[in-house]
């Protein structure tokens, strides 16, 4: 019960106009500020009222191929293309044996992204793996949230809206959420091996900067049992920059709007709450809080020129390479008041064609395209 309130106080006290109903969820004027005070204080307060829940727990799957286990029907089912093995699964884990990832279009999969996601089959026999495009996205937020629909339809990019959807159908369904620009290098039933499979969410560290006083998580892949607090506040906190948003132009990015930054202050208020202090993770290291397990900065988030990240490619503490293909980058439409870019704004210069990923080497010669 305690992670249950924990739930629900993340959006009792971030509402305080919420209409909610068993097929999705709406919120106004919104403060989420004062939902992460009360989850650092750890107070666990019920919503108003009965059956107020974030949506239908016999909401269970819309797209007819999510549910669907064999690959061959799969196929051929209209809806989410998915890939999943015939093998007995050794014990039952708290977060279930699936994986969400989504591409702008899956039956045009760029060559590098077709090769993660065949090498990440292949090494997690006994995971079931589910892939959206857009549509595939925009269909189950109208299918399963439909309170929120008109909010995610504010959103001008598709980056902003994958992240949205990323939280949805984790907290919705439980499993893991992986980028596709992502090489996996460890199988997934090792990463919580040494818990037993035990915890209900699995985090890494993005960037440790103890200099800066800057710590922030990793939400191109995540994992959480169904219904997790985490993003519960999550979806909270960014429902509420989106309002403010829609009232108050602003030069605010995706980062800031939907992604890690957000993530990241949902996962160091629950840290807070069972008293793990950020100084410690700074350490580096893995750590519990609660019943989630938060990974160094090496799972996740090697290769990087910062954060003492390895940058070997073979070191044993890699369980995914995150590729940072950054295509949204490019592309982005801004918040501003007449659409234009910030000044000083950075942006990357775009991919060259013959762009090939972080050891890409060791990725082609696993793979068998």
């Amino acid at each position: 019960m305690l992670l249950t309130n924990f739930a629900r106080a993340s959006i009792a006290s971030a509402a305080t106009a919420a209409a909610v109903s068993s097929s999705g969820i709406s919120i106004s004027r919104t403060d989420a500020a004062s939902a992460t005070d009360h989850l650092s204080a750890g107070r666990a307060h019920l919503l108003r009222g009965s059956g107020h829940q974030l949506i239908s727990q016999e909401q269970d799957c819309h797209c007819p191929a999510c549910a669907n286990t064999d690959p061959a029907t799969a196929a051929a089912a209209d809806g989410p293309a998915v890939r999943s093995s015939v093998e007995s699964s050794p014990s039952v884990p708290a977060i279930p044996r699936q994986v969400f990832m989504t591409t702008r279009d899956k039956q045009n999969m760029a060559r590098w992204e077709q090769r993660n996601f065949e090498k990440c089959t292949r090494m997690n026999p006994g995971w079931r793996f589910v892939v959206y495009d857009d549509i595939d996205m925009e269909e189950y937020v109208r299918a399963t949230f439909p309170g929120i629909l008109d909010t995610w339809r504010f959103l001008k990019n598709t980056v902003e809206k994958k992240d949205v959807w990323s939280y949805l159908i984790i907290y919705d369904k439980g499993g893991l959420f992986l980028d596709t620009d992502i090489d996996c290098r460890v199988p997934i039933d090792r990463w919580d091996q040494p818990y037993g499979h035990s915890s209900r969410g699995l985090i890494g560290v993005e960037i440790n900067k103890p200099q800066e006083d800057y710590l922030q998580f990793t939400n191109w892949c995540f994992a959480f049992a169904p219904r997790h607090p985490i993003l519960y506040a999550t979806i909270a906190l960014v429902l509420q920059k989106i309002a403010q948003l829609r009232v108050t132009p602003t030069n605010v990015d995706s980062v800031f709007l939907t992604g890690p930054t957000v993530f990241s202050r949902a996962v160091m208020d629950y840290m807070a709450m069972y008293g793990l202090d950020r100084t410690a993770v700074r350490e580096g290291g893995d750590f519990q809080t609660g019943d989630v397990r938060l990974l160094g900065v090496n799972r996740f988030a090697p290769l990087q020129s910062h954060s003492h990240a390895t940058m070997d490619c073979h070191s044993p503490e890699i369980f995914v390479i995150h590729q940072f293909s950054g295509r949204w980058r490019q592309e982005y439409k801004w918040y501003t008041a007449d659409g234009s870019r910030p000044k000083g704004a950075w942006v990357p210069p775009a991919k060259p064609a013959h762009w090939r990923p972080p050891c890409w080497e060791d990725l082609r010669e696993t793979s068998t395209l």
